[in-house]
């Protein structure tokens, strides 16, 4: 089997949506990051959080339920002196 960038990259987002869940059931590894991920709570302890789970839910891919809102909060933090 030949492993092209577009299989790879399929690969680790599935692997990545198995661990953190898909917006529609929990990971294996037992954490919603769906839960976690609440953009419209930026108190200070909420802030890193949601960095967190974005990140994460970014890396999962654009099949995510969350994925454009995690981008967006991403692009939004990239510009906010915090």
């Amino acid at each position: 089997m030949v492993l092209s960038s577009d299989n790879i990259k399929t690969a680790y987002h599935d692997i990545l949506s198995c661990l953190i869940g898909n917006g529609s059931k929990d990971g294996i590894c037992g954490i919603n990051i769906v839960e976690q991920f609440q953009p419209e709570d930026n108190c200070r302890v909420a802030v890193p959080r949601n960095i967190n789970a974005a990140f994460l839910i970014s890396l999962s891919g654009d099949k995510h339920s969350r994925y454009p809102a995690a981008v967006e909060y991403l692009e939004e933090m990239e510009n906010d002196p915090l």
